[in-house]
């Protein structure tokens, strides 16, 4: 187990962890990792005292329990994408020879990154106590390598191509100028080699006046123009002009890099096909990736902002054989505090069968249902029927705040399902 031998150096720590507040800013936490171009060295110039987590209890490694249990004090972060298959190999290279460094690699594909807190998504690590420098390449054998005297190296991680990783790096000791980051060694593309791209553009949810728009690849923050006024901004929507006001992107979070961005517009956008087009702005230039490639000016992205329809009724059948519970669906999730458990909006016709209640499978999480059981006193014959919704003037309300209309109906025919002619006939109804 490591131990700093020197009273001088155990004094200088002390002041330095009463010195170190809680992690936070940019690169400094798994949510403000920064993206970092591949075919660059990247200088890490200075990596400031904080007090991290840590991490959940690593599976997968050999090594003893208390090294499985790894502090996020005093770390930098780093996210990565694979565009190609093949191996992930990287260096960090100390400024000084005596500096020492330990890394945790995680995979987080389909991940949000903060879950690196709660969750074992670790594949590598390497704490050794040998000065100098470390990573994964050619030289290295294993994933894991453990506190001690183990090797500065792991072996090249196989990747695949879609896959996101972080990569955090942790300073153990040294002081003064810190390290260089490259990721020329593996086989794996970390970079596209070519001009970023809109992907595509939608409305938000069910807010015309929000629009988020979808990058190829991790753009820089500091080549968006801010503030946005209509004379200063990159982006151009058809049919305008359409003043956008603000823009929400990973940038407010510290991130130098943002893949996805929202643009708050001054007022809604009506149902209509519309264009996004990205030109320079009052910065010169339109966007670039982290690589410092630039995005073409003047291509057109298509998108729509659908008309908002009410709820309707799409089908309604017999949920048991008995008929004495039926199943409606919606063309749309409701939500379930616009439900009512007697089942008050609905009638039934011809007859007026009673309904006692209805049940749904709003629980827990689930605010909003596209399906509900409505409960009958007695089973219904053999026949055709209409439901027929919000007769008593109570409405059910879709997560876009838009109500079902007052007499929205659906007919259905209930009918005697035929017995097949085979054995085990309690199978059937």
């Amino acid at each position: 187990m490591r131990f700093f031998c020197f009273l001088l150096l155990l004094c200088n720590f002390c002041v330095f962890e009463l010195n170190a507040q809680t992690c936070s800013g940019p690169g400094a936490t798994a949510q403000t990792a920064q993206a970092v171009c591949a075919t660059q060295n990247f200088p890490q110039q200075f990596i400031p005292p904080c007090t991290g987590v840590v991490l959940p209890f690593i599976t997968g490694s050999s090594c003893p329990a208390g090294d499985n249990a790894i502090p996020t004090d005093n770390s930098a972060w780093y996210k990565i994408h694979i565009y190609q298959s093949g191996t992930l190999g990287f260096t960090i290279a100390p400024f000084s020879a005596g500096a020492d460094y330990d890394w945790v690699l995680f995979n987080v594909t389909n991940q949000a990154p903060q879950n690196v807190y709660i969750t074992n998504l670790v594949v590598g690590y390497n704490q050794s106590s040998t000065t100098g420098k470390t990573g994964c390449s050619s030289l290295g054998m294993v994933d894991y390598n453990c506190f001690g005297a183990t090797p500065r190296f792991n072996r090249l991680l196989p990747v695949v191509a879609g896959e996101d990783y972080l990569l955090m790096v942790k300073k153990f000791s040294g002081t003064g100028q810190e390290y260089n980051l490259d990721f020329t060694e593996g086989t794996a593309l970390l970079t596209n080699n070519a001009a970023p791209t809109v992907l595509d553009v939608s409305m938000v949810g069910c807010n015309p006046s929000q629009i988020k728009v979808n990058f190829s690849e991790d753009i820089r923050c500091n080549s968006v123009t801010i503030p946005f006024t209509p004379g200063n901004t990159e982006f151009i929507i058809s049919k305008g002009p359409h003043t956008i006001t603000g823009i929400v992107y990973s940038c407010d979070a510290g991130s130098n890099s943002f893949s996805t961005l929202t643009l708050t517009l001054q007022n809604p956008l009506p149902p209509g096909n519309y264009t996004l087009t990205v030109n320079n702005g009052k910065d010169g230039n339109t966007l670039l990736d982290v690589c410092g490639d630039v995005m073409l000016q003047g291509r057109l992205v298509p998108f729509t902002i659908p008309p908002q329809t009410p709820p309707t009724i799409t089908q309604v059948i017999k949920a048991n054989c008995a008929a004495n519970i039926l199943k409606v669906a919606l063309s749309q999730p409701v939500q379930c505090n616009s439900i009512s458990p007697s089942g008050s909006e609905f009638i039934l016709s011809p007859g007026s069968p009673v309904i006692t209640s209805v049940t749904t499978n709003c629980s827990g999480t689930n605010l909003s249902t596209d399906t509900i059981y409505i409960n009958l006193q007695s089973p219904l014959a053999d026949g055709d029927y209409k439901l027929t919704a919000n007769v008593s003037g109570n409405t059910f309300t879709d997560n876009c705040g838009i109500d079902m209309l007052v007499g929205t109906n659906r007919d259905f025919t209930i009918a005697t399902t035929q017995a097949p002619t085979v054995t085990n006939p309690s199978a059937y109804c």
